[in-house]
């Protein structure tokens, strides 16, 4: 899977990371937000 920073992660990984944060989520690497 993609974020819009162009990191990419299995999605088992990021699914439930994205979940736990929400509408307020960002890249574990760069903290950009997926959902702006």
């Amino acid at each position: 899977m993609t974020l819009p920073c162009h990191h990419q992660f299995h999605a088992d990984c990021i699914r439930p990371w994205l979940k736990q944060q929400g509408l307020q989520a960002t890249c574990p690497i760069c903290k950009l937000r997926v959902f702006a």
